[in-house]
């Protein structure tokens, strides 16, 4: 994605060669009606200074060059076409158009009161001074109008087609980045459940809701049995993936119906809607399953579980003080079991 220097970069040089391209393309057009040779001096000023600002590649070369742009080639380009406001007034849409995109605060006043300075000066010769203007065949004049303003026309519409998909791509791409940081707000690095924080917006949303008083809503705390010493006996990889194998298993007999998180290093908290009955039978499969998960060291794997059924009263940590007590339950009686309230 680009970022917005990088895009005003683009836009810039895109412009600068947009110049040299206009300039050439003038001068040639110039010869072709055999014109006096000094009506090119002004796109032979531009060719050099985008050369230069092309070399030296500079915000204050940029800032300069539109000076240069506003200041002399606007008012000696209304002269040369013989009093032309509307090549002039095209010229300086283009240029209001890039200003008010590629500068900013100081910089951006600074051109605008440029340009306020180069149309007064225009106003001022076509009001009083019109005897200064080149004289040109009627229609000479009239094609060179319809040719400049064709071009700038090309050229703007150039620019914004360019802008409009470049922003679109950006758009595209930010939408992406804000997809990949939302699943890293809300989701476990490790075994790819919701964290803590999403499990905390989801039920304070279901209490919200008002959905536990129409429905049976159970709370489910999950703890892997002396996880400290599966970590300090067989290693932290050892003890990375039992958690992760658990977490698989508590999603392959809960996840459908249940929305799963891992609460904190070994502890999962999981709320679902189950029927009691239904509930029983899938912990019961559940523990059946660990049960046959064999440590490096060649033991059992063993959880504890307390489950509580969220009441009409209930707040977040009403339901936790009661999940975490059942929980506590299950471990005094000796671990490997669960405990409805």
């Amino acid at each position: 994605m680009c970022s917005e220097k990088e895009l005003k970069g683009k836009f810039s040089r895109l412009f600068i060669f947009g110049s040299i391209f206009l300039s050439i393309l003038s001068i040639i057009i110039n010869l072709i009606f055999k014109l006096e040779l000094i009506i090119n001096l002004k796109w032979l000023i531009i060719i050099f200074s985008s050369l230069i600002v092309l070399i030296y590649d500079s915000f204050l070369m940029y800032f300069l060059y539109f000076v240069v742009i506003i200041l002399l080639f606007i008012p000696i380009g209304f002269i040369d076409s013989g009093g032309n406001l509307a090549i002039s007034i095209s010229y300086i849409y283009m240029l209001l158009f890039l200003i008010t995109y590629l500068f900013e605060k100081k910089a951006k006043c600074c051109l605008i009161s440029c340009i306020f300075i180069a149309t007064s000066i225009i106003i001022n010769i076509h009001l009083f001074h019109s005897n200064i203007f080149r004289i040109y065949h009627k229609n000479l004049k009239s094609y060179d109008t319809i040719f400049q303003i064709f071009l700038v026309l090309i050229f703007n519409c150039f620019l914004l087609n360019l802008f409009y998909n470049i922003y679109k791509k950006n758009q595209i791409l930010l939408k992406k980045s804000n997809e990949q940081l939302t699943t890293f707000a809300m989701y476990d690095s490790l075994t790819n459940v919701y964290n803590r924080r999403a499990f905390d917006d989801r039920l304070l949303s279901l209490l919200k809701s008002k959905e536990h008083l129409y429905d049976d809503i159970w709370l489910i705390l999950i703890d892997i049995d002396d996880f400290k010493l599966i970590n300090d006996k067989c290693g932290h990889d050892e003890g990375d993936r039992i958690i992760k194998t658990i977490s698989n298993t508590i999603n392959t007999y809960l996840g459908n119906y249940s929305f799963v998180a891992r609460w904190g290093g070994d502890e999962f908290a999981i709320i679902t809607n189950l029927p009691y009955v239904k509930l029983h039978r899938k912990v019961d499969l559940l523990f059946n399953r660990v049960l046959s998960l064999i440590r490096n060291d060649n033991e059992k794997v063993t959880i504890s579980c307390g489950i509580t059924k969220l009441l009409p009263e209930d707040k977040i940590n009403s339901i936790f003080i009661r999940a975490d007590k059942l929980l506590y339950k299950a471990k005094k009686l000796g671990k490997n079991r669960y405990i409805f309230d």
